[in-house]
């Protein structure tokens, strides 16, 4: 029936082939077109991610200081990101972990089982912290 007026098939699937294209671009100007390794706050995450990985190995102290700065700088960054957002509370959470982990005045837990069940509580935070300040920024509720 549709073949009497002129669409055919192929005319069908070449409109749901430009819908497709047209939603997959309108994703991308909604995440900025930014590629994923161009993005700061997700490569800090990674890098703290992975730090904290393998520091659950046995490693020497000089490890756990470099660790202290790049968990620091994750959190400092993240700081600067909350500042420009109207989130009140990620400030305080994201000032709170680089005054923790600071490698220049540290803080002395003692156990390195305390420290590990810590640092997994951090990295969730900065992960859920990531997600949560760009959801803001892309609804628009950020500066």
């Amino acid at each position: 029936m549709l073949e009497c007026i002129g669409v055919t098939q192929g005319d069908d699937k070449l409109r749901g082939a430009k819908s497709v294209h047209a939603a997959a671009r309108g994703s991308e100007a909604r995440f900025s077109g930014v590629p994923w390794f161009k993005e700061p706050t997700l490569l800090l995450c990674v890098a703290a991610t992975l730090g904290v990985l393998l520091g659950l190995l046995p490693l020497a102290y000089g490890y756990y200081v470099l660790l202290r700065a790049v968990i620091c700088l994750t959190a400092a960054y993240g700081f600067v990101k909350a500042l420009n957002s109207i989130s009140e509370p990620w400030k305080w959470i994201y000032g709170s972990a680089a005054i923790l982990y600071n490698p220049l005045f540290p803080v002395r837990l003692g156990q390195k089982e305390l420290w590990i069940g810590l640092n997994l509580v951090t990295l969730a935070i900065l992960w859920y912290g990531r997600y949560s300040l760009r959801k803001q920024r892309e609804l628009g509720d950020g500066r």
